[in-house]
C-alpha cells in the first residue's frame, strides 16, 4: 500500500509541511529550536541522507557549533554563510569527538590563523551528511582534512607579510628546510615509508605546530563503520575480516623542528631517522582518526626511547 501514488503524495506533502513548520519555529525562538535540535537533530541528519528530494529544506535546519560561537551555542549553515567574507566561497567544517580536540587540531591551525571560520561537528553521522549535501546554497562544503584548504595558507602568507614589512626588530625567523632540502626529503621519506603506504609526500605551508598531516584521506569515522560492518559480516560467513588501508597523502611541515632535524638525521643516523618517519607517519594517521590500533606502535616507540636515551647528557657520563 505504502507504494501507492497517493500515499507517495501524502508523504511529500506532510514533509514539506513538517520542515515549514520547523522553519518557523526556528526563527519565532531560536534558542528553543536548538534545544530541539540537540535531541532531535539526528533524525533531521538522517532526512539529508535518505530524502533525495527534501535534503537541500532540511539542511537549512541543521545546526552545529562554530569556532566564531561559544561553545554550545549552535548556528546553522545560513548564519555562516551571512558571516562569511565575500571572497569566501566554501563552507568548511571539521568532524572530531569533541569541541577541544578540534580546536587542538592540527587540520584547524590554518583556519585559527586566517581567522576563517569552520563548523564544529561530533558526530559519526556527520560526515555522511556533508558528503550527501555536497553543496549549500551555491557553496561547497569542504572538510578542513582536505588539501583543498591550501588558498588558506596562500592567504595566511599574504599577511604574514605585510605584519613582516610592520614588525619590529626582535622579530626572529623560524629555521625552514631549503626547497632543495624539502624535495629530497620528501623522495627520502616517500621510499623508507613505501608505495604500498603512501602515494605521495609533499610540504605544505598549513601547519604551524604539527610537523606532519594526511590530506584527501577517507573519512575515520566511515571507516570505523564499514570497519565494523565487515567484521559482522566475516563473522556471519567464518571468513577472515578484510583490513586494507589505502595509500595516502602525507604533508609535511618544512618548518616544524622535527621536520627539519629528521632531515639531518637521515644523512648522519639513517635506523633513527627511519623510525621517527614511521612514528611521523602513525602520529599523522591518529591525528585523521585513521589509527586502526595503537599498539602496534608500542615496539617503535620503546627503540626511539632506548635511542633518545643512550645520546642523552647523562648517558655519556
Amino acid at each position: 500500500m505504502q507504494d501507492s501514488g497517493l500515499i507517495k503524495r501524502i508523504q511529500s506533502v506532510l514533509t514539506k509541511r513538517m520542515i515549514r513548520f520547523f522553519a518557523e519555529q526556528a526563527k519565532k525562538d531560536s534558542k528553543g529550536f536548538d534545544d530541539f535540535f540537540n535531541e532531535f537533530g539526528t533524525f533531521f541528519k538522517e532526512g539529508v541522507c535518505s530524502d533525495f528530494e527534501h535534503k537541500g529544506e532540511i539542511a537549512k535546519l541543521l545546526r552545529f557549533e562554530s569556532s566564531r560561537l561559544a561553545p554550545g551555542e549552535l548556528t546553522s549553515l545560513d548564519e555562516y554563510i551571512g558571516r562569511c567574507t565575500p571572497d569566501q566561497k566554501k563552507v568548511y567544517y571539521l568532524t572530531a569527538p569533541s569541541r577541544s580536540l578540534a580546536e587542538s587540531s592540527a587540520y584547524y591551525e590554518i583556519f585559527q590563523d586566517s581567522e576563517t571560520e569552520v563548523l564544529f561537528m561530533y558526530s559519526p553521522i556527520d560526515d555522511f551528511v556533508m558528503t550527501n549535501l555536497a553543496e549549500y546554497n551555491g557553496r561547497a562544503l569542504v572538510t578542513a582534512e582536505t588539501a583543498g584548504v591550501d588558498e588558506l595558507a596562500t592567504k595566511k602568507q599574504g599577511a604574514d607579510e605585510n605584519d613582516e614589512g610592520e614588525g619590529d626588530a626582535d622579530a626572529t625567523t623560524t629555521a625552514r628546510l631549503s626547497d632543495e632540502d624539502a624535495s629530497n626529503l620528501t623522495e627520502w621519506i616517500k621510499t623508507t615509508l613505501g608505495d604500498d603506504r603512501v602515494s605521495e609526500v609533499r610540504t605544505t605551508d598549513r601547519l604551524r605546530s604539527s610537523p606532519a598531516i594526511v590530506v584527501d584521506h577517507e573519512s575515520g569515522s566511515l571507516r570505523r563503520m564499514m570497519k565494523m560492518v565487515e567484521h559482522q559480516s566475516a563473522a556471519s560467513s567464518g571468513s577472515s575480516p578484510l583490513d586494507f588501508m589505502p595509500k595516502q597523502t602525507l604533508e609535511i611541515n618544512p618548518a616544524h623542528p622535527v621536520i627539519v632535524n629528521l632531515d639531518r638525521a637521515r644523512l648522519a643516523d639513517p635506523s633513527s631517522a627511519t623510525l621517527a618517519t614511521e612514528q611521523i607517519f602513525d602520529n599523522a594517521l591518529i591525528t585523521a582518526g585513521l589509527m586502526d590500533d595503537a599498539r602496534t606502535m608500542l615496539p617503535r616507540l620503546n627503540a626511539l626511547l632506548e635511542k633518545a636515551l643512550e645520546t642523552s647528557p647523562s648517558s655519556s657520563k
